[in-house]
């Protein structure tokens, strides 16, 4: 295990080690582009999970048509499996959008 300490927007994503794996409880402000960034550097990144708002978790899993379909949904739906959306409102139910990229998620692993 290696973690690295830093702002995670700034993070130098070509410089980390091969087969990354991160996650983390995003703040709504940050929560699109620090996915974003994820998915753009999904080669590198074996998987990912993350707390969001509901309505980032919808988007990310948005489809054609939908009204919260845009750039984050066609980046997801290209790089990722967006898995596991629901509203954490309940306390028997959680809400988290995990999106595993990379090699692993592609192979069904």
């Amino acid at each position: 295990l290696r973690l690295v300490v830093g702002d995670a927007l700034a993070l130098p994503w070509n410089r980390l080690p091969a087969t990354l794996r991160v996650c983390g409880n995003l703040p709504y402000a940050v929560a699109t582009p620090l996915i974003g960034a994820v998915l753009e550097h999904a080669l590198a990144v074996d998987r990912a999970a993350f707390m969001v708002q509901l309505e980032v978790a919808e988007r990310l899993a948005a489809g054609p048509g939908s009204k919260r379909y845009g750039a984050l949904s066609v980046l997801a739906a290209a790089r990722a499996d967006v898995l596991g959306v629901r509203d954490a409102t309940t306390p028997s139910r959680r809400s988290c959008a995990a999106a595993g990229t990379g090699p692993a998620a592609r192979s069904g692993a």
